[in-house]
C-alpha cells in the first residue's frame, strides 16, 4: 500500500539515561499531545515551572506535553519515594490533564483535603487519581485503593467533567459504595470501577467479581456521554459476571479467561454484561464508543475459533500462541456486530483503541516480546481495516488517540538506532529503554480490498445506489478522485458542481477503484466501484 508516501508524520524519543516507558497517550483538540508513563530517569523528563522537576525515587510517574510539530512544550515527574506510575491520561473538557495509576508512595502524592490522602497499607500499592492544568500544575491528587494491593489502569473524562476511572483490586474492604452493581469483595482479585466530580469527590465506586472467586480486572473505560459508561476487561470467574439479559451476545463462560465488556448506568448499576471469548485465554484490553449505537473493543485471544464473524476482515486464527482481537457491540443491549481477528503467526496483541470520530477507530498493537515492532491500525466502524504502518521496532506496549484529522500513540522502545525524524524534541536515543510518541495522518483506501460487510460494489463502474452511503450523484459531494488498488491516485480530486455522473468515471479502464468523496460538511466518504468493459 503506497500512502504518499507514509502515514507517519514525525517520530519522537522520550527519554533520559534511565528507564522511561510510554503507557498512555491523549489529543487535545488543539492538537497537543500529552503522555504519560514510568521513569526511572533523573534527567531529561521535567521542565522547570512545572508541578515538580526534581526526580524523586524509586521509579517516578510522569505527564509530558508536545506540540503538533513533535517538541514538547513541558514535563512533570509525579512521585514519591517508592514506584509510580502513570497508566491513563484523559484530558477535561476545559483543557486539564487527568492521571490514573499506581502508587506504593508513602508521601507526595495525595493533596490536603483529597479523598484519600494517605496509602492504605505501606509495601502494597494503591491507585492515584491526579488532576493537573493544561501548563504542567497539579490541582489535586489522591490515593484510592484499600488495605490490599490496588491498581488503577484507565481513565476517560465525560463531557460534563466527571472521571470515571478502573482498575484491579485485591483489596476486601476497596472505598466501593452501597447500592452499586457489587459493593461487597467477592475474592481472588476484582475488577474496580469507579466515577469522581471533577473536583476529585467520589460519586460512586463498584467492584465486578465472580462468585467462584476467580480473577477480574479492567482495562479499558468509555463514556456514552448522559447514558453511561462502559467497561472491558478479563474474567476467570463463570458466574456472576455476565447477565441474562435480551439480546446479550454470551452469558456463557467459554474457557480459561474471557473477555468481558459491561455497560454501567450513572449510578453505578450494571445494566448489562458479556463475555467475549472461546476454549483459549481472551482478554479485551481496551473501548471506545465510536459512534451511535456502537461500541469497539480490543485486546488479544489464545482461541482458534469463537472469536470472529463471517467475513470479517481476519476470519481465522493466524497462529502462534495469540493473535490481536477485535468487536463491535451495541450499546444498547451488548449484542456482537462483527468481530475479527488481527494477527500474524508471532504473539500478538491489541493494546489500546479510540475513535477517531469519523467513522473510523484506531487500535495500537504489537506482541508480547521486547523485541518485536510496535505499529497502529485505521479500522472502519464496520471492521474493514485502512492501514498498518510498524512505528518502531525493539518496542513494547502502543498506546493510540485520535481525532477525525490525526492519530498519536506512545509505547517503549529500546530501539537504539534512531527514528529518524529532525527538528523534534528529541532524535536520539537516551538509555536502557524509551518512550516514543509518533504523529500519523490517516489513509484513505482500504488494505487488501476485500469486500466485506455490505462493501458496496457495483459492475455498472458509474453510481453507487445504496440507502446508507453516498455516491457520485449525492448533491452532497463536491469533489472526488480516484485511486487504485496499491492506493496510487489515477484521477485527482476534482470538483463536482452539479449532479450527474462525474466525467471521469468514463476515462476508467477494467479493473477494482476506490472513490474518495468529499463532502460539503468537510467529511469524507470511500466506496469502491467494480468497471467491467
Amino acid at each position: 500500500l503506497v500512502i504518499d508516501p507514509s502515514p507517519i508524520i514525525w517520530g519522537t524519543y522520550l527519554g533520559g539515561t534511565g528507564i522511561d516507558e510510554g503507557l498512555a497517550v491523549a489529543l487535545s483538540p488543539q492538537h497537543y499531545s500529552y503522555v504519560g508513563g514510568y521513569t526511572t530517569s533523573v534527567n531529561a523528563m521535567a521542565t522547570a515551572g512545572t508541578f515538580d522537576a526534581t526526580y524523586n525515587a524509586g521509579g517516578d510517574a510522569y505527564v509530558a506535553k508536545f506540540t503538533a510539530n513533535g517538541t514538547r512544550v513541558w514535563g512533570t515527574y509525579f512521585g514519591g519515594s517508592a514506584k509510580d506510575e502513570a497508566r491513563g491520561v484523559a484530558l477535561a473538557p476545559n483543557g486539564d490533564v487527568v492521571v490514573v495509576g499506581t502508587t506504593a508512595s508513602l508521601s507526595g502524592i495525595a493533596t490536603t483535603g483529597a479523598f484519600q490522602t494517605a496509602l492504605a497499607l505501606s509495601q502494597l500499592t494503591d491507585g492515584l487519581v491526579a488532576r493537573f492544568t493544561s501548563s504542567g500544575l497539579r490541582i489535586w491528587s489522591t490515593y484510592f485503593g484499600g488495605s490490599q494491593g490496588d491498581e488503577l489502569r484507565d481513565v476517560r473524562v465525560a463531557s460534563d467533567g466527571s472521571i470515571g476511572f478502573c482498575g484491579y483490586a485485591t483489596s476486601p474492604d476497596a472505598p466501593t459504595t452501597p447500592g452499586t452493581a457489587d459493593p461487597t469483595y467477592n475474592g481472588g482479585g476484582d475488577a474496580l470501577i469507579a466515577l469522581f466530580t471533577g473536583a476529585g469527590a467520589r460519586l460512586w465506586c463498584t467492584y465486578l467479581g465472580g462468585n467462584e472467586g476467580g480473577s477480574e480486572s479492567a482495562r479499558g473505560i468509555a463514556f456514552v456521554d448522559g447514558t453511561g459508561l462502559v467497561v472491558g476487561g478479563e474474567a476467570s470467574s463463570a458466574s456472576g459476571i455476565a447477565t441474562v439479559t435480551p439480546g446479550i451476545h454470551d452469558h456463557t463462560f467459554n474457557g480459561i479467561i474471557d473477555g468481558f465488556l459491561a455497560r454501567y448506568d450513572l449510578n453505578g448499576a450494571k445494566v448489562w454484561c458479556t463475555f467475549l471469548g472461546g476454549s483459549g485465554e481472551d482478554r479485551i484490553r481496551d473501548v471506545d464508543h465510536v459512534g451511535n449505537d456502537q461500541l469497539a473493543v480490543c485486546g488479544s485471544t489464545g482461541s482458534t475459533a469463537g472469536i470472529a464473524t463471517l467475513g470479517s476482515q481476519q476470519p481465522s486464527f493466524a497462529g502462534g500462541t495469540t493473535d490481536g482481537m477485535l468487536a463491535a457491540f451495541s450499546w444498547s443491549n451488548g449484542s456482537r456486530l462483527w468481530a475479527s481477528y488481527h494477527g500474524s503467526s508471532g504473539p500478538d496483541v491489541l493494546w489500546s483503541l479510540e475513535s477517531a470520530e469519523n467513522g473510523h477507530f484506531c487500535v495500537g498493537g504489537g506482541t508480547l516480546f521486547r523485541s518485536s515492532p510496535a505499529f497502529v491500525a485505521d479500522y472502519r466502524t464496520d471492521g474493514v481495516r485502512y492501514y498498518q504502518p510498524v512505528l518502531t521496532t525493539s518496542a513494547t506496549h502502543c498506546a493510540v488517540a485520535a481525532d477525525p484529522d490525526l492519530m498519536v500513540a506512545t509505547g517503549t522502545t529500546t530501539n537504539a538506532t534512531g527514528l529518524g525524524y529532525a527538528g523534534v524534541h528529541q532524535t536520539a536515543y537516551g538509555g536502557n529503554t524509551d518512550a516514543f510518541l509518533f504523529r500519523l495522518h490517516y489513509a484513505v483506501v482500504p488494505v487488501g480490498m476485500a469486500q466485506a460487510h455490505g462493501d458496496p460494489i457495483d459492475n455498472s463502474g458509474k453510481s453507487l445506489d445504496t440507502e446508507d452511503q453516498a455516491h457520485p450523484n449525492d448533491p452532497g459531494i463536491i469533489a472526488m478522485e480516484v485511486l487504485d488498488v496499491q492506493g496510487r491516485t489515477i484521477l485527482p480530486r476534482t470538483s463536482i458542481s452539479a449532479p450527474g455522473p462525474p466525467w471521469m468515471l468514463g476515462s476508467l479502464s477494467t479493473g477494482l477503484y476506490t472513490l474518495v468523496l468529499h463532502c460539503a460538511d468537510g467529511t469524507r466518504k470511500v466506496q469502491r466501484i467494480v468497471v467491467d468493459r
